[in-house]
């Protein structure tokens, strides 16, 4: 009799899988969520003004008493986002947290249009969660030494 060879695609069956138990919880990694909401909402908050007096859009009292502050607020989270994506580098989900946050900035800027107020909130707060661990890995590190 003759062995079937599997393709790659079909080296794993279903029984393959398994679920992880109490001892082993699922794993997310809430920083590449942070850094991908980071650069989305800064980017989001450093455009918006851009597109609300192209299209009539609304626009908060913020963005338009002070427009440079949401911009340069918007710059300052977008760069540490795509910071964290570039020390991550794209094997680890640098790529992948570039992309999650400029679909992040299309959808809440284009579809929700909700970046005019929103963002002055959600995008320091993603970009200090990410400062924080920085801070802490980096301490982290220099006491194991």
């Amino acid at each position: 009799m003759i062995a079937a060879v599997r393709p790659p695609w079909m080296q794993y069956s279903g029984s393959d899988v398994r679920l992880p138990t109490a001892r082993e919880p699922m794993i997310i990694d809430v920083l590449f969520f942070a850094a991908a909401a980071s650069f989305g909402w800064g980017l989001s908050l450093a455009t918006y003004r851009l597109f609300a007096l192209h299209y009539g859009w609304p626009m908060g009292e913020v963005h338009m008493r002070r427009p440079a502050l949401p911009v340069l607020l918007g710059l300052a989270c977008l760069i540490v986002g795509f910071t964290f994506a570039l020390q991550r580098g794209g094997e680890l989900g640098g790529w992948a947290i570039l992309f999650l946050g400029l679909m992040l900035a299309l959808i809440w800027t284009g579809l929700l249009r909700v970046a005019s107020q929103s963002s002055l909130f959600l995008a320091p707060i993603a970009t200090a969660l990410v400062i924080l661990a920085w801070v802490l890995a980096a301490t982290t590190r220099m006491g194991a030494m």
